[in-house]
């Protein structure tokens, strides 16, 4: 493994979308400072006559989708890869969330990325009407019924039911893997379904990480759409009920890594640590949604560059190899990561 130190900081700025939660209160003692980052892989060209497939322009996820991405300072997309950062119910949280679309579906024509934008905009949908814990409601005066907490299960099942109900996503399967950070407790609840994953790093050390779920190797589990055709041929499919749970108590200054496949295959744990720790170092004087903008930024620069190395030992070589298989190097993929430095007053 090369010295860290030879890894350039600042590495050369992709996209970078901040959000900071509203400023604490007593009530909700917890501040949220996030960035996501992304860089979608090389695709081939569409070949003529091709038809185009994806949503219409007055389609809701395709507006959605392209208002995220028009914050871009460069045009690009995310590939097959998507993500939501959303305030939840009076500013109770923010739900994150991170989509990979399975690309083995391009075989059969149909465009993997529709499946991941459509799961994200339903589970964004559904942060916004629902608070990240209990409701700040008075039993005793309030008049209005039992509202429901937007966990990360529920969102993911919310997510997942946009998807069946969207006629433009005729199939397709997934990655996902959302979380929720309640600013009054400063919980963190997660659901993470497939080899997408998250690490929660305090004091220079991951205390918490989501393992891949896999039915064999570089086949994740996934929630997925069938047409009649991949029905009949018994295709694979998983349900939000199978996703992995996780719950933690967040502290002053925990940093949160939610991340796709196209970085975990790439970035191995030690690295992800020391990368964070130069790029928190190296910005030690500027604001805290500065902060988590770099991070962000250096996690997909660095997991870019892995990809392009034949010489690199990467997890992905590291777990072909186990299974007696030959592979050198990096995985080229895309790549998405969102970034959350925990404040607590």
């Amino acid at each position: 493994m090369p010295p860290f130190r030879s890894i350039p900081l600042p590495l050369p700025l992709l996209f970078r979308r901040a959000l900071s939660t509203y400023p604490p209160s007593p009530a909700r003692p917890f501040t949220f400072h996030v960035a996501a980052s992304w860089a979608g892989k090389p695709r081939a060209p569409r070949k003529a006559n091709t038809p185009d497939t994806d949503f219409p322009v007055d389609h809701p996820v395709r507006q959605w989708r392209d208002a995220q991405l028009a914050r871009r300072e460069k045009l690009g997309d995310a590939g097959e890869d998507f993500w939501l950062v959303e305030q939840m119910k009076d500013a109770s949280g923010v739900a994150l969330g991170v989509a990979d679309g399975v690309g083995g579906w391009a075989d059969s024509n149909i465009d993997p990325s529709l499946f991941s934008q459509s799961l994200m905009h339903s589970a964004a949908a559904a942060a916004r009407g629902r608070w990240a814990g209990e409701p700040d409601l008075d039993p005793l005066t309030s008049t209005a019924e039992v509202e429901e907490t937007g966990s990360p299960q529920l969102l993911l099942e919310e997510g997942y039911d946009g998807v069946l109900r969207d006629r433009h996503v005729k199939a397709g399967s997934s990655t996902a893997c959302i979380l929720t950070l309640d600013a009054k407790t400063g919980d963190l609840a997660a659901s993470n379904l497939g080899d997408s994953s998250f690490a929660l790093i305090r004091s220079g050390k991951i205390v918490l990480s989501a393992p891949s779920q896999t039915h064999f190797f570089n086949c994740p589990r996934q929630l997925a759409k069938l047409g009649p055709m991949e029905e009949s041929q018994g295709a694979i499919t998983d349900l939000p009920r199978h996703a992995d749970r996780y719950k933690e108590r967040l502290r002053d200054g925990d940093v949160l890594v939610v991340f796709t496949d196209g970085f975990g295959d790439n970035v191995h744990e030690g690295e992800l640590l020391e990368l964070i720790r130069l790029a928190m170092k190296e910005t030690s004087s500027q604001p805290e949604s500065s902060q988590v903008r770099t991070v962000a930024d250096v996690l997909v620069g660095y997991a870019r560059m892995c990809m392009a190395r034949e010489d690199k030992v990467s997890p992905f070589q590291i777990a072909a190899k186990k299974e007696k298989l030959l592979y050198r190097g990096g995985k080229v993929d895309d790549v998405t990561v969102i970034v959350a430095l925990v404040q607590e007053n």
